[in-house]
């Protein structure tokens, strides 16, 4: 009787192990994949998150630095009472030296909020940097007005990130007011007189914050303040 073997090496031991261990990793990469997507609920990527902290990043330095420039000038003489915020092109009603935005005063510069930032749903104003001394914020120390910066019309992701930036707390206070009647000066919109920034007109967070958050009540419009003269 004759009879047949079959011949097995550890080369093709090999071959097949070799084999498990790619299918493996294929399994597992894909896996991972699923994972990640699924693990991501929100409505930007990981990438977009990075941008979104970027962003928030880059508009609370701005303001610092906006801050600097009105040290600077009220170092160089200047009082906050003084202080003229009339853009380039514009007619100033103050001393040279009191200008925060002509070459003949401060020589600032209105910064721009990159594009990805901004929502866009009103134009009065337009999205974008106010800066004026129009209205008290109550947690300073005096009633008298204080100057705040503002970048008005920004992303509700890219706003809530600049809280959680600032006081460990992604919760965005709702004001009970436009965000512009009381964060933006009147000669900038036609809404109408200022109101003070006090608890009355935002009731859940903003008490003792000199630099914040907010949407206003009907939450589509996303407005940053920094106090950057107080008084």
């Amino acid at each position: 009787m004759s009879r047949s073997y079959s011949t097995f090496s550890i080369n093709d031991c090999r071959g097949n192990a070799m084999i498990y261990v790619l299918v493996v990793i294929a399994l597992f990469a894909a896996l991972a994949f699923v994972v990640s997507r699924g693990g991501d609920t929100s409505e930007a990527s990981v990438l977009d998150r990075e941008k979104v902290n970027v962003y928030a990043s880059q508009i609370i330095q701005v303001s610092n630095q906006m801050k600097q420039g009105i040290d600077q000038m009220v170092w160089s003489g200047s009082t906050l009472n003084a202080l003229d915020f009339c853009l380039p092109g514009e007619i100033c009603a103050s001393s040279a030296q009191n200008r925060a935005f002509q070459p003949d005063g401060g020589g600032m510069i209105m910064p721009k909020i990159p594009p990805e930032a901004i929502n866009a749903v009103d134009s009065d104003p337009a999205p974008g940097w106010y800066m004026g001394r129009f209205n008290n914020v109550a947690w300073t120390q005096t009633g008298a007005n204080d100057i705040l910066f503002v970048a008005h019309q920004i992303r509700q992701d890219v706003c809530a990130k600049i809280n959680e930036l600032l006081v460990n707390d992604a919760t965005i206070p709702p004001l009970t007011v436009d965000n512009k009647m009381a964060l933006i000066d009147t000669a900038r919109h036609s809404g109408g007189a200022n109101v003070a920034l006090d608890t009355a007109q935002c009731p859940a967070g903003c008490d003792g914050h000199l630099s914040l958050c907010v949407v206003n009540a009907d939450g589509t419009i996303w407005t940053y303040y920094n106090v950057i003269g107080p008084q």
